[in-house]
C-alpha cells in the first residue's frame, strides 16, 4: 500500500506540472510564430535570458545564413557559449552580456571556408541585428 501524501504536497506538485506544461507550450508558441513571421522553416535558436540568437537562412545576396541577434531588455547574469548549426553549417556562437544595462555583444566563429561578417556585433537593449555567413572567397561582393 502506497503511503499518503499530505494534500500540500500534492497541490504543490500539481502547480508545478502545470506551469511545465504552461512554459512548454509558450516556448512551442515563440518557435512557431518566429518562423511564422521570418518565414525560416529551418533554424535553430538559442535563448540566454531574454535574449535570443539564431542561424537561419537569409536572403541576403551570396550569403549561406545569418545568425540573427535579438538582445531582450534586461539585466543578465551569464556569459556562455554554444554552437548553432543549419544545413550542415556549425558556427561558435560566444555570448558577453553587459551588466546594468550595458550593450551585449556576440561574436561568431564561421568554420574554415566561412566568414562570418561582421564577426563581432554589439547592441543595445531592446534591438537586433544580424551576422552574415558567406563562403570566404565571396567577401568581396
Amino acid at each position: 500500500m502506497k503511503p499518503h501524501l499530505p494534500l500540500r504536497t500534492i497541490q504543490a506538485r500539481a502547480r508545478q506540472d502545470r506551469s511545465l506544461r504552461r512554459d512548454t507550450l509558450l516556448a512551442l508558441a515563440f518557435v512557431a510564430g518566429w518562423a511564422l513571421f521570418t518565414g525560416d522553416v529551418l533554424a535553430e535558436t538559442v535563448r540566454v535570458q531574454t535574449s535570443s540568437v539564431t542561424i537561419a537562412e537569409t536572403d541576403y545576396p551570396g550569403a549561406l545564413a545569418e545568425v540573427r541577434f535579438a538582445n531582450g531588455q534586461g539585466d543578465h547574469t551569464a556569459d556562455t557559449e554554444f554552437p548553432l548549426t543549419l544545413d550542415g553549417i556549425t558556427v561558435e556562437v560566444s555570448a558577453i552580456l553587459g551588466r546594468g544595462g550595458a550593450d551585449d555583444t556576440i561574436t561568431v566563429d564561421a568554420p574554415e571556408g566561412l566568414i562570418a561578417i561582421p564577426r563581432t556585433l554589439t547592441i543595445a537593449d531592446g534591438t537586433a541585428g544580424r551576422v552574415l555567413i558567406m563562403r570566404l572567397d565571396m567577401e568581396g561582393m
